[in-house]
């Protein structure tokens, strides 16, 4: 990325809790490889701990879109001429269906692990990047205001600042901005853990 460094908004809540900080994830990570890593890592995980797992697709790491905002530029696919725009998107209306299934097992076994950590003196919260059609409505799971998604957060409710890291930089990359995973986190915290 060049001279930009971007600063998840996990770094700016945990600030404003006062908390240390260790990230496990990796952005962009599919579901089933972050719930691995959340599994590889409960060794580390001890009473008195805060463990935030977000959720986003299966396919978020397979599926992208290209910069004419066709619906369709799935990364193994992109040299494949041969396919006309049509059968790529019919295979990925499967492949999305195929995906949906394991999604649901892998926020299944989130939830799971979480009962397990939270009877062992851990604080556990789910934050829900962005609509899975599989949302199970618990007491882990964060809002931001009163919406469920942070996407649907900020694509309905900021304007004034850059979304984006290409929206601030010349470097193309549709992750979060600085000063909006700063505003994410702060809405995180004023919904979820502000005592007045």
């Amino acid at each position: 990325m060049g001279d930009y460094t971007n600063i998840p908004y996990s770094v700016h809540l945990a600030k404003l809790m006062n908390l240390d900080y260790e990230m496990h994830a990796e952005c962009g990570l599919a579901l089933n490889l972050s719930v691995d890593r959340l599994i590889c890592n409960l060794d580390k995980i001890k009473k008195g701990d805060f463990v935030l797992f977000q959720f986003q697709t299966l396919f978020n790491c397979r599926y992208r879109f290209n910069k004419t905002n066709e619906r369709f530029n799935w990364k193994e696919t992109d040299g494949m001429d041969n396919l006309s725009l049509k059968d790529k998107n019919l295979i990925l209306d499967f492949y999305s269906k195929f995906v949906d299934a394991i999604s649901m097992e892998e926020v299944d076994r989130v939830y799971l692990i979480f009962d397990y950590l939270t009877k062992r003196g851990v604080k556990c919260n789910i934050l829900y990047w962005c609509n899975m059609d599989y949302y199970i409505d618990s007491e882990y799971n964060l809002l931001l205001d009163e919406e469920k998604y942070v996407q649907s957060y900020y694509e309905n409710n900021i304007k004034d600042i850059p979304k984006f890291i290409s929206d601030e930089t010349d470097i193309d990359d549709k992750h979060l901005s600085n000063p909006m995973n700063k505003v994410i986190a702060g809405k995180i915290y004023e919904t979820n853990y502000k005592t007045n």
